[in-house]
């Protein structure tokens, strides 16, 4: 009888210790998470689908009018076209963590699907055949170059949605590191105290102000290099631009970039709502770019 007895609980404790496991909800694996991905999407961090807020308005920049040589008046003139201050909905999607170096740029055109950086030999500023290159991001190339370089490397172009929520987060911040104003701790930039570059006269290292990075932990999303993205530009864009997913309008004269550089003298200049319209066939010193792709 005592046999029966210890067989019959040790029964039951089997049957309470199985529905106790069972009722433990062990976290899902997302697929954009899986192994596979995770190694295809590696140097790139993931930013989860769902609402920001893009651009500006006048209150953005009260703060920061005082620390600027312009007038009041002019700067909240130049600031008119990141206005007004939206909610956009993205769907997910993975972002480089830094730009395109010139290492990275230099396995393109080794396989014949990129050219060279335009008129790199005539601004020392470029960073391409320069002797600090490597991890300098690059710079001097057209908006068509880094738009071919993303193909070939399986991206694209961020769309300016896409960049400046990765630059700035769904908090709707001032800088990619908080309120606190720009400083060279935080970006390389040209910062009156330390002239251009911070004192270099140039770009920096990717990567080398982590103290500035996004909340997603992005390097140089404000200064070192302004950074091509995907959508034309238009002053009024922001006025009817599509709640979701927007990519700019269907043609224009100039790209935009994003993000201020090592040349930028305005503080206001390194916020990640600042439009900045460039010709798109010009190869620039204070330009450069970083890819995304969609997630799955």
């Amino acid at each position: 009888m005592s046999v029966l007895r210890s067989t019959a609980f040790l029964i039951l404790l089997c049957l309470l210790l199985s529905l106790e496991v069972a009722a433990v909800e062990y976290p899902k694996v997302k697929a954009q998470e899986t192994e596979a991905q995770l190694r295809e999407n590696a140097g790139m961090i993931f930013i989860p689908a769902g609402w920001f807020e893009m651009g500006s308005d006048d209150a953005d920049m009260m703060n920061y009018i005082s620390h600027e040589k312009e007038s009041a008046e002019k700067i909240l003139a130049r600031i008119a076209d990141e206005k007004p201050r939206h909610k956009v909905w993205l769907d997910a999607y993975y972002i480089d963590r830094h730009e395109v170096t010139v290492e990275e740029y230099k396995r393109c055109t080794r396989a014949g699907k990129c050219s060279v950086p335009l008129h790199y030999y005539r601004d020392s500023h470029c960073n391409w055949d320069s002797p600090r290159s490597g991890d300098q991001p690059l710079n001097c190339v057209s908006w068509q170059q880094a738009e071919t370089y993303c193909r070939f490397a399986g991206k694209e172009l961020p769309s300016e949605a896409q960049w400046e929520k990765a630059a700035r987060s769904d908090d709707a911040r001032i800088f990619p590191w908080g309120p606190k104003f720009p400083d060279c701790s935080l970006a390389v930039w040209g910062d009156k105290e330390n002239t251009d570059g911070c004192g270099r006269d140039g770009t920096w290292p990717v990567c080398s102000k982590p103290a500035g990075n996004s909340p997603y932990g992005l390097c140089d999303v404000a200064g070192n290099l302004w950074e091509w993205v995907y959508d034309w530009y238009s002053a009024d864009y922001y006025k009817s631009s599509p709640q979701k997913n927007p990519r700019g309008p269907d043609s224009g004269e100039r790209h935009l970039a994003k993000g201020a550089s090592w040349h930028t003298p305005q503080p206001g200049g390194l916020r990640p709502s600042t439009r900045y319209p460039q010709v798109s066939d010009e190869g620039r010193s204070d330009i450069g770019f970083r890819c995304a792709r969609t997630s799955p």
